[in-house]
């Protein structure tokens, strides 16, 4: 068998031709002319191929180019940028094939959807923080702040963000991003979280929700000391049940979120208080407060040492174990 554009004798054929004359008559690639690209005046990302995107321009069009153009038969495509010159390669069974083309990058500006929503003050879910009880403290609220505001994007935007009783409102522009923030939240407060789904209208005969995600704080945390039935207890787990400890006995419970949410939060800093003698079952304390010295019960894992932690509550003063 011969090729018919050159003669020479060969094993397979490709239309008629050796690979080399095939090559050399195919083309391989079908490099556009043009391609149109939309610049947001108010972000600076582009629109390229109906699809608005970040990132460099020139990247860009080589991604868009790399998926955009055909090249049936080819592998390894590889597609560079020279300015107005697109380069396309790639392997043609064995053989490397190489095509190039002038493109015309028309440019124009406009204002992307996210941008438009933005301004309009779109958004598609709130995102509430709230503190059963009480208000959310300043910290609570910083912590809150680096979630939601990490979470935010160009796309997740954040239209407005309000200050409420108990807690605080994010209106974000993305359901799948205001989740996140809730989820991220919820773990991070050990809280509780619902989503509330609420029609707002129709788009292309589909109906539109809008989510509100509820992220509760427990009024009660980690080290935070409650009463319950008149006694003191310290709170030192908050997985789904709630563990607690009484401080004078050293007696642990664990409870449901519903029974701790009817508990008193105690509101006591802990104070530093120097021991002047330790028995099996009491300590003798300088009162930090007074110096007058206090005799109290000695919590069962507590170790002696020359200072010790203690709270006061009700007229009581109470040592803080380990």
């Amino acid at each position: 068998m011969f090729c018919v554009e050159c003669g020479k004798e060969i094993e397979e054929s490709f239309e008629g031709l050796c690979i080399e004359c095939y090559v050399r008559k195919k083309k391989f690639f079908d490099i556009p002319e043009s391609v149109d690209v939309t610049v947001c005046r108010n972000c600076g990302s582009y629109n390229i191929g109906n699809k608005w995107l970040e990132g460099e321009l020139y990247e860009l069009l080589k991604n868009f180019l790399r998926g955009s153009i055909k090249h049936k038969g080819i592998k390894n495509f590889r597609v560079e940028i020279d300015g107005d010159k697109v380069v396309c390669r790639g392997d043609f069974h064995g053989f490397e094939v190489t095509e190039k083309g002038v493109i015309n990058v028309k440019t124009r500006y406009g204002i992307c959807e996210t941008c438009s929503r933005m301004k309009g003050g779109y958004f598609e879910a709130v995102l509430q923080v709230r503190k059963g009880g009480r208000n959310m403290t300043d910290e609570e609220i910083k912590l809150s702040d680096e979630v939601v505001y990490r979470k935010a994007g160009h796309e997740s935007y954040i239209t407005k963000r309000e200050r409420k009783h108990g807690g605080i409102d994010y209106y974000m522009g993305d359901k799948k991003m205001a989740a996140s923030a809730a989820k991220i939240l919820n773990d991070m407060f050990c809280g509780e979280t619902s989503v509330s789904p609420s029609l707002v209208g129709m788009k292309d005969g589909r109906e539109v929700y809008r989510n509100t995600y509820l992220v509760r704080i427990p009024e009660y945390s980690k080290g935070r000391y409650v009463e319950i039935d008149g006694r003191v207890w310290k709170v030192f787990d908050m997985r789904k049940r709630v563990g607690v400890v009484d401080i004078e006995t050293g007696e642990k419970k664990y409870f449901s979120r519903d029974r701790m949410s009817k508990v008193k939060v105690i509101d006591v800093e802990e104070m530093e208080a120097i021991v002047l003698s330790s028995k099996e079952k009491e300590v003798q304390i300088l009162d930090p407060e007074n110096y007058r010295v206090l005799v109290l019960s000695k919590p069962a894992d507590m170790k002696v040492r020359e200072k010790v932690k203690i709270i006061k509550w009700k007229e009581r003063a109470y040592v803080v174990g380990d």
